[in-house]
């Protein structure tokens, strides 16, 4: 199964040169279109030109920005690093159960760089209640995600379905969020 992920790998090299070196026509095309036209027709912008005061402003919502962006580097590091130990085979398929908690707890973990990242991105925003900012990125998304699946688990639990998550577990998420992620 290795020739297959070298060959995705190749594929998706591959399609990213393509896209780039159309990019790269387009862009040089249109430098070329604006470096030659006289400066009475500067007035009239068009294209890239109509949103280049729109590159460098700071977003409305710096802290929402940084801290889904915060959220979204703990979810890539969580990720990668599960797939990497499954790939290693430190995490084995006869283990059942053992690579939903390697990342829930991988999660747990990488709250120490989304909280770095979402800080960064906000001071650099210039943000200046950095404090609330990682708050936030502690905070926000996990207790959207918990209060979702503490409201479908209360359906399951409704219907009396045995694939219901036991109130222990969800009590021990809690646990693991409040006591190890928050203070991270």
């Amino acid at each position: 199964h290795w020739f297959s992920i070298i060959n995705s790998l190749a594929i998706v090299l591959l399609l990213t040169g393509i896209v780039a070196m159309i990019l790269m026509r387009t862009l040089r095309r249109d430098l070329n279109r604006y470096n030659e036209v006289d400066k009475e027709e500067l007035s009239e912008e068009s294209g890239w030109k109509l949103v280049h005061g729109d590159v460098l402003r700071p977003p409305p919502l710096p802290l929402l920005l940084a801290s889904s962006a915060g959220v979204g580097v703990q979810l890539f590091l969580m990720a990668f690093i599960s797939i990497l130990c499954a790939m290693l085979g430190f995490l084995s398929p006869s283990n059942r159960g053992g690579l939903l908690t390697a990342t829930v707890l991988l999660y747990v973990l990488m709250g120490i760089p989304a909280g770095y990242h979402s800080a960064y991105l906000y001071k650099s925003l210039k943000g200046a209640e950095w404090q609330k900012c990682t708050l936030t990125t502690a905070l926000f998304y996990p207790a959207t995600v918990f209060a979702l699946i503490l409201a479908l688990n209360c359906f399951i639990w409704a219907k009396g379905s045995s694939a219901a998550l036991p109130f222990g577990t969800l009590l021990a998420l809690l646990a693991m969020w409040f006591g190890i992620s928050v203070p991270l």
